[in-house]
């Protein structure tokens, strides 16, 4: 099973992403955890390229998706072969929603490229929602943040949006997580969601 965590800046879902981990082992499960951009070594050093600069949308656009494609290729199929569960820190989602929605960049344009670089499309995915005034206090409290979260709250705001469009028009994968929620509720909802 293919699962992925999407959401806005600060909503948590990093957090409940590791205690599902957790949980679905305690339950007996093999899980592989992984992040986009990242997965692997090769496409860990296109994750530092996107987050200690700053691209033109286009340039964001292919560079998370020749990552996207690698670790498809070398991180999620293999496992899924292998009977795992896959547990992924953002995917397809945020890319259409940070540089679609977010940036401007055509929608049409970016299912192009997914259509290329997304081998396997999530099983089942949650997406943290929360209201960008209080992701943005989040942030503040954090030690280091990137030129992404720094982006204006009209950006941010996009982007929640952007993330509940996608979960309206794909209801029999997207679950939308009240991420305003204490993070053990957070946790028992997602929990309902296995066994």
């Amino acid at each position: 099973m293919f699962i992925t965590f999407e959401g806005g800046e600060a909503t948590g879902k990093t957090t409940q992403i590791h205690l599902l981990k957790k949980y679905l082992e305690e339950k007996g499960k093999s899980v592989v955890l992984t992040r986009e951009p990242g997965g692997d070594e090769n496409c860990e050093r296109i994750r530092s390229l996107l987050l200690e600069h700053t691209w033109e949308p286009i340039t964001e656009a292919f560079l998370f998706n020749a990552s996207r494609y690698e670790h498809c290729k070398k991180v999620i199929e293999p496992a899924l072969n292998e009977g795992k569960i896959v547990l992924c820190d953002r995917f397809m989602d945020s890319t259409m929603v940070y540089q679609g929605y977010g940036l401007g960049l055509s929608l049409e344009f970016l299912k192009t490229l997914q259509h290329y670089a997304v081998t396997r499309v999530p099983d089942l995915t949650f997406i943290f929602d929360l209201d960008p005034l209080i992701a943005r206090a989040r942030l503040a409290l954090r030690s280091h943040n990137n030129h992404i979260d720094d982006r204006d709250l009209n950006f941010h705001e996009k982007v929640r949006a952007g993330f509940l469009t996608i979960a309206k028009n794909a209801p029999k994968r997207c679950v939308v997580v009240d991420a305003s929620m204490e993070e053990k509720k957070i946790q028992e909802t997602l929990k309902t969601y296995f066994f």
